[in-house]
């Protein structure tokens, strides 16, 4: 599942809740967050709370290169 696909998930999802095996409640952004986790290598996932409720979750993802071999490393 990519970014756009969670992103349009979370657009049906909103509000919604679903229960858990255990008859808990679990809220849509906890799947979308662990989803999002699990497909980040190197980056950030950051949750945007108002009113103690979850309205935004954003990933920003870095790409890192390695030097080039001619390049020294710096001491």
């Amino acid at each position: 599942m990519n970014v756009n696909n969670i992103a349009a998930e979370a657009a049906r999802n909103q509000g919604s809740l679903s229960t858990t095996g255990d008859g808990g409640l679990l809220d849509s952004w906890e799947g979308v967050v662990r989803e999002l986790v699990s497909t980040l290598r190197f980056g950030v996932v950051q949750i945007t709370v108002h009113e103690s409720h979850v309205v935004q979750v954003e990933r920003t993802e870095k790409v890192r290169f390695a030097p080039p071999a001619s390049q020294k490393p710096n001491r």
